[in-house]
């Protein structure tokens, strides 16, 4: 039940997280060169700012879902006793993976959302071309497909995790049962040897 409870709250952050990155890419900031015939000059109009904050809140969730994942993953090595070779294994293509997309993630959600702030404030005159500086197109939305690469990583590893914890803890059981058996057989031929004397 708490594995289960682990990976939905995994899957629910990383979900937020590629939502607002794919909304960031939709409203990013658009510019507009204006022109200002009483001054004679022309300038730079922008729209909303509203991309930055999604792609921060984006950013956020993304960290949150992998802080989760990683204490979780430590838990499963060091805490709880799972079999060492292959889970030593998977807790290590766990963590680089995840670091790796998580830095890719975050340098994309984070550089777009410094980049979207950034506007044009000089001005020109009528008679010169104006280039006003937007945020290049498909930042966020390389930020939310590392976003989507590393929730699976990190729900397939953490759910094999798991399955070796549940795995270890079903043999512990057999084999407690089955030693319980052999005792109990043990005490059953010392019994009988007990009741007929040679």
């Amino acid at each position: 039940m708490a594995s289960r409870k682990i990976l939905i709250w995994i899957f629910i952050f990383d979900a937020i997280a590629f939502v607002l990155a794919i909304a960031a890419e939709l409203n990013r900031n658009i510019a507009k060169v204006k022109q200002d015939s009483e001054y004679n000059y022309n300038f730079c109009v922008y729209g909303s700012n509203i991309a930055t904050m999604l792609g921060t809140n984006a950013a956020m969730c993304l960290l949150t879902s992998q802080v989760i994942a990683l204490e979780s993953s430590q838990w499963l090595i060091f805490k709880s006793a799972i079999s060492p070779q292959v889970s030593m294994a998977r807790s290590i293509v766990l963590r680089l993976t995840c670091l790796v997309t998580l830095l890719a993630a975050e340098a994309c959600l984070l550089f777009g959302s410094v980049e979207n702030l950034n506007h044009t404030k000089y001005r020109t005159i009528f008679s010169e071309d104006m280039k006003c500086h937007m945020l290049q197109k498909g930042v966020f939305g390389a930020g939310a497909v590392f976003v989507l690469f590393n929730g699976i990583v990190s729900l397939n590893c953490l759910s094999l995790l798991f399955n070796d914890k549940e795995s270890l803890q079903v043999d512990s059981a057999d084999a407690s049962e089955k030693s319980g058996g052999d005792y109990m057989v043990l005490a059953d031929d010392a019994e009988k040897a007990g009741e007929n004397p040679a």
